[in-house]
């Protein structure tokens, strides 16, 4: 998993989320004027940023179909906010809570999810634009090359940017399929 293209992606939305989750925690600090010291207030906050890269992880918002996807991302945010419910309504429960703690939990989550969803849709925007592709090259011109060069028109929002096919069948050679030239033969990878 570390070996993966899309890693830098994926940790670029991590500390975006990470980021939409402490400015929402400071929107509620200088909103609501909480009876904590500031250092627990930070202390909870970096647990709130833990816990929800946990949530999002295990809600899959972190996979390249989500992060590719607007209605996959749609999804992934409410299953997190499910889950975040959950999570709070266990805290309420079964922990001693200082007086305005819920109210702190209720208003950083209110700024949080549509923080973070706007995060995404721009980083999908972001992704989209050629400059932050990564361009590819399919080797091979059979049906799964083929297959392949489809799921990526499909999905454009992945960050990737087909460029064309190699292939050393000779009937290929210098001719476009589904749209996508054929660029030369495999052994000619380091001119193209």
């Amino acid at each position: 998993y570390l070996l993966n293209l899309y890693l830098g992606r994926v940790l670029i939305a991590v500390i975006a989320d990470a980021l939409c989750f402490v400015v929402a925690a400071a929107l509620s600090w200088f909103l609501l004027e909480p009876d904590f010291s500031a250092r627990n207030y930070v202390l909870t906050t970096l647990g709130g940023v833990f816990a929800t890269f946990v949530t999002l992880y295990y809600a899959g918002a972190y996979g390249l179909t989500s992060l590719g996807s607007g209605r996959r991302t749609i999804e992934n945010v409410f299953a997190a906010m499910g889950l975040a419910f959950v999570l709070a309504l266990g805290i309420y429960f079964l922990l001693r809570t200082p007086p305005g703690a819920i109210e702190v939990l209720a208003h950083t989550a209110a700024f949080y999810f549509p923080l973070m969803l706007g995060g995404r849709i721009l980083f999908r925007m972001i992704s989209a634009w050629p400059r932050f592709s990564q361009r590819v090259l399919v080797i091979g011109a059979s049906d799964l090359g083929i297959a392949i060069a489809q799921a990526m028109g499909e999905r454009r929002n992945l960050g990737t940017q087909l460029v064309g096919f190699l292939s050393d069948e000779v009937s290929h050679q210098r001719e476009m399929i589904e749209g996508v030239p054929v660029l030369g033969k495999v052994h000619e990878i380091d001119k193209v």
